[in-house]
């Protein structure tokens, strides 16, 4: 019996271990920065909510994986809000933060390290 069982838990054990974690999706990419809307689209003030937002998503960025969703995800955003590039590329550093994303419509996602 020992004999099936083992071979069986390692094989399970290597499966879980070889699954990468999920990126970050678009959802939590929206959701953090729904309370920046109203900044970016330039009739609004900065508001601390959206900089708890801007620091929520830099520490979801862990990797370069994410920082490319984050990206794609704020690309895709932007075709359908028009944002302001100013502000939006403004965005991180008048929250006190660098994410290693640059916000802009023109940015290729896929250069991000």
């Amino acid at each position: 019996m020992k004999a099936i069982i083992l071979p069986a838990v390692a094989a399970a054990v290597m499966v879980l271990l070889a699954t990468p974690g999920q990126a970050i999706t678009c959802g939590d990419v929206e959701s953090q920065l729904a309370p920046c809307l109203t900044y970016l689209i330039g009739s609004g003030d900065l508001e601390a909510t959206c900089c708890d937002g801007v620091k929520n998503l830099l520490a979801m960025t862990t990797s370069s994986v994410d920082k490319q969703a984050l990206c794609n995800c704020v690309k895709d955003a932007s075709r359908h809000v028009e944002i302001r590039e100013d502000l939006a590329s403004q965005l991180a550093a008048k929250c006190g933060v660098e994410l290693g994303v640059p916000i802009s419509r023109s940015t290729d996602c896929a250069l991000i390290k």
